[in-house]
């Protein structure tokens, strides 16, 4: 998206699905939100460009949980 005076602002939203790894792992289904903006300068021979990956602190580091014959972790 095109701002005022050149900057460009980038939007992102990511989601991944629940998922079962190798039939004993499940996976956490996960989202989260990017966010950058920048500025190109005359001829496009400068970029500054700012940016940040999950704005809203919703993913998770460790999304893993397993049952291996009933043990879960």
């Amino acid at each position: 998206m095109n701002i005022t005076n050149g900057f460009l602002v980038d939007i992102t939203f990511t989601q991944r699905s629940n998922w079962i790894w190798r039939g004993t792992v499940d996976i956490e289904g996960t989202h989260g939100s990017s966010f950058g903006i920048r500025k190109d300068f005359p001829n496009k021979k400068l970029q500054i460009k700012a940016t940040g990956a999950d704005i809203f602190r919703t993913e998770t580091d460790y999304p893993y949980k397993s049952n291996y014959g009933g043990i879960q972790q």
